[in-house]
């Protein structure tokens, strides 16, 4: 007479198919493929966790190498999302993308680029399928241009249509003054927003002397009478950091997702890092995810510097007074883990070793604003490991940028600016270890 054990407390918990895919979706995805060959058990679990695959050759090769066809159909349900990219040349047109429903049959999702299509099922047990889209539209002085629409997506789908607006300098360069520029741009804009009936969810300006006034006031005045608000996911791309950029991001507040803020030049990057960072509603911003920042930096002479009479600590302190209540300051984004800040020097600056000391306790500090407003102590004790990891993505840096003389309006990394970021990150790795 044979008998069985009773199977272990470990094999009781794991053939409880909501616990066993909480432990392999906590495997870190890299390593998660290990545990295809460990056993049948592991198979099944482990390709559901994958969710999505991306382009069409890599689902081709999966399935070519794939010789049961028990597995294949596995791999077939597992693929929720699909990712084509512009790479991939043989990637089928949206047009036939309903097709690929019926060869996946948990597929939710679609993208590819800046569009995507959706599959959900309604109450009534009947499938709907949504195709949005990103139309790119540059703003013209005639704002009743009527946009493109997409051709060949089949009747039963739903489309619905965002839009990147973009004002260029092409098209405004004729005028003569920079004052007629801003007043016709502002005009051109509030007709083109109305136009839409929505606001766009990309804005690029790629005009430097445009001050941020004209855009706060256009964007504030449809908002007030016109009731349009600043879409939810908001991408504000801007070459011109000056005095009412804080006004302009505070009005989009919560809606902002990215901000990019490129400088062009010494001449029309107004504001220093420390005074935008003082205006800015940071607990406002909760839907922020990418800030990437063009900022003003004067150093000191060495004669302004030596007032301090060597005492670092004196020196110090000003400097971090300058940032405020930083201390306190987090931003309410649980996702706004990349921060790239361009100082942008005085043309052909060359600092002396006593400056170059000085400009180095000035973005330590800034290190200690950004461990506080990214809310970096959550990584405690793992400081260089991360650090290394947003190195490697560039995800957390620091950049010196000057012009020529020679070369007016071509911004050139410093020769010193690998220096400033190193002392930058140090600060920070210092904070995440404890050491400070």
């Amino acid at each position: 007479m044979t008998t069985t054990s009773a199977p272990s407390a470990g094999e009781r918990i794991w053939s409880i198919p909501a616990i066993r895919d909480v432990i392999i979706n906590n495997v870190p995805e890299r390593r998660r493929s290990n545990l295809l060959v460990v056993s049948k058990a592991f198979f099944e679990p482990v390709v559901r966790s994958w969710r999505y695959i991306s382009g069409k050759r890599s689902i081709e090769m999966l399935l070519s190498d794939c010789k049961s066809k028990e597995r294949s159909e596995i791999y077939k349900n597992s693929i929720r999302d699909l990712i084509f990219f512009k790479s991939d040349k043989d990637s089928p047109y949206p047009a036939r993308w309903l097709k690929l429903y019926k060869l996946y049959p948990n597929l939710v999702k679609i993208l590819s680029d800046r569009d995507g299509l959706d599959r959900e099922t309604l109450a009534n047990g009947i499938e709907q399928y949504t195709y949005r889209y990103i139309y790119k539209d540059t703003l013209t002085l005639n704002p009743k241009e009527p946009f493109k629409k997409k051709v060949g997506i089949p009747k039963q789908v739903i489309v619905k249509r965002h839009y990147h607006l973009e004002i260029s300098y092409e098209n405004f360069k004729h005028l003569l003054t920079i004052a007629e520029i801003e007043k016709t741009v502002k005009d051109c804009l509030i007709k083109r927003i109305e136009f839409y009936g929505e606001s766009p969810i990309y804005f690029t300006v790629n005009i430097s002397y445009i001050s941020n006034t004209t855009i706060f006031e256009a964007l504030n005045y449809l908002s007030v009478e016109k009731g349009i608000q600043p879409a939810k996911y908001f991408n504000l791309n801007l070459n011109s950091c000056d005095s009412s950029l804080p006004n302009l991001v505070n009005f989009i507040g919560k809606n902002l997702h990215i901000l990019i803020v490129e400088s062009l030049n010494y001449k029309y990057t107004e504001i220093t890092f420390e005074y935008l960072f003082k205006l800015i509603k940071w607990e406002e911003l909760t839907g922020i995810k990418d800030c990437i920042l063009g900022c003003r930096r004067d150093p000191l002479s060495e004669d302004e510097i030596q007032i301090y009479d060597n005492d670092s600590e004196e020196e110090e302190e000003l400097l971090r007074t300058e940032f405020g209540n930083f201390k306190n300051t987090k931003c309410s984004s649980s996702s706004l883990d990349k921060f790239n800040l361009e100082l942008i020097y005085p043309p052909d600056t060359q600092l002396s070793s006593i400056q170059l000391e000085h400009e180095k306790q000035y973005v330590r500090i800034i290190g200690d604003v950004v461990f506080n407003l990214l809310r970096l102590s959550r990584y405690a004790n793992h400081g260089q490991k991360i650090m290394d990891e947003f190195d490697e993505q560039d995800k957390i840096r620091i950049a010196a940028l000057y012009e020529k003389e020679d070369q007016p309006h071509v911004l050139e990394t410093a020769i010193f600016s690998s220096e400033l970021n190193k002392a930058f990150l140090e600060r920070i790795i210092e904070r995440m270890e404890g050491n400070a």
